[in-house]
């Protein structure tokens, strides 16, 4: 982490290295979670209405909270980024916003809100939230992605949890129409990723 005092200051930073192999290094570790909530009003006006009342919930707690520019899916607003975990919360409310941080300050991911991991594709991160909602709150890295597979539309997504392995599987549809923003000129149809079944096996059997 680095703290600035002006804008000017970053021109002093190579901010394009940290997509490199082996990016340099940056400012001082952080040794605890770091939580984003989007109150980006510009890009959207409902992530400022719903996200900055979800961070003055926030800012009284133990946990470090930022406020952020945008971070993706402003139809789930308010948004909320766990660094450097990488875990995505969505349609947060103030209460809802203390619970899940509170629960994953505890090593826990609350399966309410719950979006997926930003390194995930979207199939793996709807499957990731299914699981989630059926096995109730769970540690924050109890849940590994295996394998995905790809057929047409559809995809299997395998996931393991403790001595269990989970195949999922998510097809991509287009959604009911609505207004994917608060600054939506007409409704849309964004493409979902519905999970239709989650099957249960052994951790073993997979391996074979």
């Amino acid at each position: 982490m680095v703290e600035f005092e002006h804008l000017a200051e970053l021109l002093e930073y190579d901010v394009a290295a940290v997509e490199e192999p082996e990016p340099p290094d940056f400012g001082v570790a952080v040794e605890h979670s770091l939580y984003l909530v989007c109150t980006h009003a510009k890009k959207d006006p409902c992530c400022a209405v719903l996200g900055r009342p979800v961070a003055a919930a926030l800012a009284g707690g133990r946990a470090e909270v930022w406020e952020t520019t945008h971070v993706g899916g402003d139809r789930f607003a308010a948004n909320l980024v766990a660094l450097p975990q990488g875990h995505y919360f969505g349609r947060l409310d103030p209460a809802s916003a203390v619970r899940t941080v509170t629960a994953f300050e505890r090593g826990d991911v609350v399966p309410d809100n719950y979006r997926g991991r930003c390194t995930d594709s979207s199939a793996v991160q709807a499957a990731d939230a299914a699981l989630r909602s059926r096995l109730g709150t769970v540690g924050v890295d109890a849940v590994t992605h295996l394998d995905e597979e790809y057929a047409d539309r559809d995809v299997r997504v395998t996931l393991a949890h403790g001595g269990g392995v989970y195949t999922v599987s998510v097809t991509a549809e287009e959604g009911p129409e609505c207004a994917t923003t608060c600054s939506a000129i007409a409704p849309s149809r964004p493409v979902r990723h519905r999970v239709t079944e989650i099957a249960e096996g052994r951790l073993g059997a997979a391996a074979r």
